[in-house]
């Protein structure tokens, strides 16, 4: 079988998450399937770290694909007459975006419909162009992976597809994430003593409600000081808002992207992680979290209760009290204990390799109709 798949989000040390997606199932598949021929779309010059065996072959496509204007030429126009050329037998898709004008079999990966709801949380060139291409690509998609059963309701639901063409395929911990006890994270402070936050930095993470619950906390004589990782990805207003107000933003630390082994230590001694989302398709620091021995105080709304379990605090991503009243309670070593174990158990149920096989089973279906 020849497989093509759309792989521009493969970038060397830049791997976001749509990459981390993308590079997780393709090495597995790749590495289990050496008898099948795959084809690595990408849209500029590839490195050889991402051929994961024999069987792959490289395309470079242009143009580079990173603005809404050239994902159009790119998805539209150029791939599909590379498609053309392969005669795959079927196009994967990670970032849901279909070759709109190639005739063959194609499965999609739909990670939220975020800009559905909330377009007002990014780029307005990006949200219409969502908006307006990625109901049409999923509506013409053989099938559909999404990375939670929250996502799978919401596609059907909003772009009024059926299910018999939709699965889940889960997210799991980007790297192999395990409690590092005697670590000493790289941190603007010398003690262990302190709360995190992981993900970009944007409205949709609701990082004011972390800081408005941690100014509470440090009024009430919390000791601990709060950590934010991730990178601006839009600007976020209410949280300037509330920084400028925090007599305590001192205590409060913006130290950028972390990823690997340095991620897991900062998290593996923290006190907690908060994640305050409204929305998210599946939430990986939350797993991220509880792999490495960290209890999770996460929002209940949106995928979050589906991902935790019963295995982290939930609540309401307005309720700054009890937020508050999370970070202390998390604070007493017996308690924080319970979480971590309950934190570690659920995260052995998700894996790499089970998604791996759940995607291949979907590749399956897709290149041979579907009665398979």
């Amino acid at each position: 079988m020849k497989i093509a798949v759309n792989t521009r989000w493969l970038l060397k040390d830049r791997l976001e998450g749509m990459g981390w997606f993308t590079h997780s199932l393709l090495k597995r598949i790749v590495e289990s399937h050496p008898e099948h021929e795959f084809h690595f779309i990408f849209d500029r010059k590839a490195d050889e770290s991402f051929r994961y065996g024999e069987n792959v072959k490289f395309h470079r496509v242009s143009p580079p694909a990173r603005h809404p204007l050239l994902w159009k030429i790119w998805n539209h126009t150029t791939v599909p007459m590379r498609l053309r050329r392969i005669k795959p037998d079927v196009y994967f898709s990670p970032d849901g975006m279909a070759a709109l004008n190639w005739k063959g079999p194609q499965l999609l990966a739909v990670h939220d419909l975020n800009f559905e709801h909330h377009p007002e949380w990014m780029p307005t060139k990006v949200a219409t162009f969502y908006q307006k291409y990625m109901v049409q690509y999923a509506r013409m998609a053989d099938r559909i992976v999404c990375v939670s059963e929250h996502t799978l309701e919401d596609a059907a639901r909003t772009w009024g597809l059926s299910k018999s063409k939709l699965d889940v395929v889960y997210n799991a911990p980007q790297a192999k994430f395990h409690p590092m006890t005697e670590a000493k994270p790289d941190l603007p402070f010398d003690h262990l003593n302190y709360f995190v936050c992981v993900g970009a930095l944007n409205p949709r993470k609701n990082l004011a409600l972390a800081a408005r619950a941690f100014t509470k906390y440090k009024l009430q004589g919390g000791r601990g000081e709060l950590v934010f990782v991730g990178s601006t990805m839009f600007e976020d207003e209410e949280l300037n808002r509330v920084l400028d107000e925090s007599p305590y933003t001192n205590y409060m630390h913006f130290i950028g992207r972390k990823h690997g082994d340095e991620l897991n230590a900062i998290l593996s001694r923290s006190t907690a992680l908060l994640f305050p989302s409204f929305f998210e398709g599946f939430g990986i620091p939350i797993v991220e979290a509880m792999a490495a021995g960290t209890p999770v105080i996460c929002s209940n709304v949106s995928c979050m209760p589906e991902i935790a379990g019963d295995a982290a605090i939930q609540l309401s991503p307005y309720e700054v009290e009890d937020w508050v009243a999370a970070m202390n309670q998390l604070e007493e070593e017996a308690e924080r204990k319970k979480w971590v174990e309950l934190g570690l158990k659920r995260a052995d149920d998700f894996s790499w390799d089970q998604s791996a096989e759940r995607l291949w089973d979907n590749i399956l279906k897709t290149a041979n109709g579907p009665t398979s």
